[in-house]
C-alpha cells in the first residue's frame, strides 16, 4: 500500500511534467483503492491462516503470483489477446482493477459501472470470507506452531 502510494506520486509527477496537468478523473481513485484493499486483506487473511498448516505455501505462491501477473494484461494490451480469452479475462478481479486504473489515470474517464459493482461484490465477499476463515481457525494456530 505504501509503495503503491509512492508509485502513484511518481506517476503524478510524470503526468505533470508530460501533460502539465492531472486528469480530473484522478478524483475517482478511491473507487478503485477501497475494493483493492478489501480484496487484498481477504486474500491475506485466508493465505496467512492456510500458511500455518502448509509450510510450503510461500514456494507455491511465488509461482502462482507470477502466473497471475502474466494472465493479467498489465504489460501488454488487452487487444493482443485472442477472442476466446476475453470472457476468461473478465473473471479476473485484478484485470478489472487494472482496466479501472487505465480508465481513470490514462484515458481520463470513470471506470465501467458494470465491472466496478462486480469488483466491489467480489472484494467484499473475499474480505468477509477471509476474515471469517482466519478467525474461525486461529484458535488452533498455537497447537500447530
Amino acid at each position: 500500500l505504501v509503495s503503491g502510494m509512492f508509485a502513484l506520486a511518481v506517476f503524478f509527477v510524470g503526468m505533470l511534467v508530460v501533460r502539465w496537468s492531472l486528469p480530473p478523473s484522478a478524483l475517482l481513485l478511491p473507487i478503485l483503492w477501497i475494493p483493492q484493499i478489501l480484496f487484498t486483506l481477504g486474500v491475506c487473511w485466508f493465505l496467512s491462516a492456510l500458511g500455518v498448516y502448509m509450510r510450503d505455501l510461500s514456494h507455491i505462491m511465488g509461482f502462482l503470483l507470477t502466473l497471475w501477473f502474466f494472465l493479467t494484461p498489465i504489460c501488454y494490451p488487452e487487444t493482443s489477446l485472442p477472442a476466446w480469452a476475453a470472457p476468461v479475462l473478465t473473471r479476473n478481479p485484478i484485470h478489472v482493477l487494472v482496466r479501472g486504473y487505465r480508465d481513470v489515470l490514462l484515458e481520463g474517464h470513470a471506470p465501467a459501472f458494470s465491472a466496478m459493482w462486480k469488483l466491489w461484490l467480489v472484494s467484499l465477499t473475499v474480505f468477509f470470507c477471509g476474515h471469517a476463515w482466519f478467525y474461525k481457525i486461529r484458535k488452533t494456530f498455537a497447537d500447530v506452531i
